[in-house]
């Protein structure tokens, strides 16, 4: 099997505890969209967003409607 990578290529991990805890996974990224979006306030974003995982509520949905004026003229793309 062939597998072709050129500098357009990337790949996608399924990280719901295979590989590691989901959570440990969430727990870092939350915490690094969190300092990246508002530093000053990155505790309370981050805890927000840990709750709104755990009620299965649509966290990047909530930021991108509560937090807009930290973002600038990025698009929820920054997060990824």
């Amino acid at each position: 099997m062939d597998i072709r990578i050129n500098s357009n290529s990337f790949f996608v991990f399924d990280l719901d505890d295979t590989l590691y805890q989901e959570i440990d996974f969430l727990n870092s990224a939350y915490k690094h969209i969190a300092d990246t979006l508002a530093p000053d306030l990155k505790k309370n974003i981050y805890d927000e967003m840990i709750e709104r995982y755990h009620r299965k509520e649509n966290v990047f949905g909530w930021i991108m409607e509560q937090y807009t004026e930290y973002m600038g003229d990025r698009d929820i793309s920054w997060f990824m």
